[in-house]
């Protein structure tokens, strides 16, 4: 009988011991379900504006997410798993990974800010997470780990950086995700993303109308389509058929009507016809701009202060604006894109000619003359840089520079002039110079439009020249004095894996000292 008691109460422990077990891997899933809650709030946080302040509001939120993340990787290292290990360990190389990348974009003077709660991101740990994620297809968070990478190389590298992303990895990813979702939305859209930033219009067209086509649920999802087709249809100067997508926009999407309506007008005014009703439509659409200009938290989204400006400008010029889709491809970087395909920046580059020989026949009919003619120079000196025919452009872009102080309204010409003559200095490999440019651009101006969106721009030269330098030391180069990083460390994507996270996890272990029980490596 004592037997039989004994017997029943070790049979009850076991299943004690199996519930808690399972208890217990729930409630691991749950916290790696809360960090990216944390994750995806901070990303929205990033991306609702692109002042300084929304950046460190974002980094101070993702605090949280570091630590859940932090103790889900000691939960990865220490605990013992079985078949769901796979699952936990894809989405703690995404979160680790995306957490490490994102850090690593934002400019060097909001890295400075968030020093003090010690973050810092590494690119290359970054890309080398997701990498290791996306082996891995069978989990759950596998193809989202995929999801980010494409993203990343397609998307962020060419609005964020300077179009230098892998492609050939992104696309070699979405094949294998393809194969396992044919009719995907989200991989379709990517399939005609990567067409795009090949140079292949027509495809990417297709890719994005059938991704449209595939559901009919998630009409937000359309809008991404929308706004890729409208710049598609840009490229190839069809200017009614990207002023289509651009109006479907306005009335569909609630993001930003007043760059949606900004966009429209810039199309319509690019069209050939000058009928009484198209000018009168035009009065109409840039005097809709100011009233539907938004404010999120009392601050202005920076683009529509951009359009405010611009469509000011047109009313006061006597119903006038230069080249004004030109100049938005090229504030979005779109001009990264046209050099893949040579047949389509063409159009662009006689546009520009022609506008300069306008405007210098017209110099003293307007008050304005030296800004139209810095814009038409500078998107002159952007198509000439992207043929190789960087003394031309460089001839642009210093001539603007000259012109500093007769600049009257588009003082943000200047800047942006001085940051292309950095990446032309950058191809030519002439580094100290690059570091002069980038620090002008930096510190000598202030207060002009789309200021943080330039330095996003600065800080991917610098993190392309900090590559450069490194490679050409490891090649048996001369010394190259080294960007100075902005947390006083190697610059993110210097220094080897293992270092840099323990620099990145340093500065919370001294703030979050109860934290963690023992000193640990996060290193898989």
């Amino acid at each position: 009988m004592g037997s039989r008691v004994r017997f029943s109460q070790c049979l009850n422990k076991c299943l004690q011991d199996v519930s808690t077990l399972k208890e217990i891997l729930i409630e691991i899933h749950a916290e790696l379900c809360y960090a990216e809650c944390l994750m995806i709030r901070a990303m929205l946080t990033f991306v609702q504006d692109e002042n300084l302040i929304s950046f460190v509001k974002g980094g101070l939120k993702i605090r949280e997410c570091y630590k859940v993340y932090k103790e889900c990787n000691k939960m990865l290292k220490y605990r013992t798993f079985k078949e769901e290990k796979i699952h936990f360990e894809s989405g703690v190389r995404m979160g680790v990974g995306g957490f490490n990348l994102m850090i690593s974009l934002l400019p060097g003077k909001v890295l400075k800010l968030l020093e003090f709660v010690g973050f810092s991101g590494d690119k290359k740990v970054g890309l080398s997470e997701l990498q290791k994620g996306t082996e891995v297809m069978s989990s759950l968070r596998g193809p989202l780990c995929s999801v980010v990478l494409i993203g990343y190389h397609t998307v962020v590298c060419f609005v964020l950086g300077l179009a230098d992303g892998d492609i050939d990895l992104a696309d070699e990813l979405l094949q294998n995700c393809l194969k396992r979702f044919p009719k995907g939305a989200l991989f379709l859209f990517f399939a005609g993303r990567i067409a795009e930033v090949k140079g292949n219009i027509d495809k990417a067209i297709c890719k994005f109308e059938e991704s449209i086509e595939c559901q009919q649920e998630w009409r937000q999802f359309h809008h991404l389509c929308f706004w890729e087709l409208m710049w598609c249809y840009c490229f190839k100067s069809d200017w009614l058929m990207a002023m289509k997508y651009a109006e479907k926009l306005c009335k569909e999407s609630r993001w930003s009507k007043a760059t949606y309506t900004y966009l429209k007008a810039c199309f319509l005014l690019m069209c050939e016809d000058r009928s009484q009703d198209t000018q009168d439509h035009l009065l109409y659409l840039f005097g809709e701009v100011p009233k539907l200009k938004q404010r999120i938290a009392g601050k202005s989204i920076p683009l529509e202060k951009f359009a405010v400006h611009k469509a000011k400008r047109f009313q006061e010029e006597g119903n006038r604006l230069l080249l004004p889709a030109l100049e938005m491809v090229y504030l979005l970087n779109g001009f990264n894109i046209l050099s893949k395909n040579e047949p389509l920046l063409e159009p662009f580059l006689l546009t520009t000619e022609r506008t300069i020989n306008e405007v210098l026949e017209n110099r003293d009919a307007h008050p304005c003359f030296i800004d139209d003619y810095s814009l038409a120079l500078l998107l002159k000196g952007v198509c000439l840089k992207h043929r190789s025919q960087y003394f031309q452009a460089r001839q642009c872009f210093t001539e603007i520079i000259v012109n500093e102080k007769s600049i009257k309204k588009d003082t943000f010409l200047v800047p942006y002039a001085v940051v292309e003559l950095a990446i032309l200095s950058l191809a030519e490999e002439n580094w100290n110079e690059v570091k002069i440019l980038l620090e002008k651009a930096k510190n000598k101006y202030k207060g002009y439009l789309l200021e943080s969106r330039l330095h996003f721009r600065i800080h991917a030269v610098r993190l392309s020249l900090s590559n450069q330098q490194n490679s050409n030391n490891s090649n048996g180069g001369e010394d190259v004095e080294d960007i100075e990083s902005p947390l006083g460390s190697p610059h993110p994507g210097t220094s080897d894996q293992e270092g840099s996270w323990n620099s990145w996890t340093s500065g919370q272990e001294s703030l979050d000292a109860g934290l963690a029980e023992t000193n640990h490596t996060t290193h898989f």
